[in-house]
């Protein structure tokens, strides 16, 4: 690794950079997970009737060693489009 295979990692752990070969990894926003199920619960409390709607929140592609590069980087792999029928003021 990296010359034969390349390879990534899931939720960056600490470890992750101080791997012999810093390990390539997705690191989600757990903050904003745990604040939108939060939300999700209280929403859903106040209207049981409410329908099913995706969360998609922004996870980061941290570009480490483990996929064939030299350079840290860090890219925005999913950004947020809908949040439970809430408007972007609400959040």
């Amino acid at each position: 690794i990296p010359q034969d295979m390349k390879v990534v990692g899931f939720d960056d752990l600490p470890i992750s950079s101080y791997l012999p070969v810093p390990l390539t990894t997705v690191r989600q926003p757990v903050k904003d997970i745990a604040h939108e199920a939060f939300r999700t619960i209280l929403t859903r409390l106040e209207d049981p009737d409410m329908p099913a709607k995706d969360v998609l929140l922004t996870a980061e592609l941290v570009i480490r060693e483990s996929c064939g590069t030299v350079a840290n980087k860090t890219t925005t792999a999913c950004k947020s489009t809908e949040t439970h029928g809430l408007k972007s003021s609400d959040r």
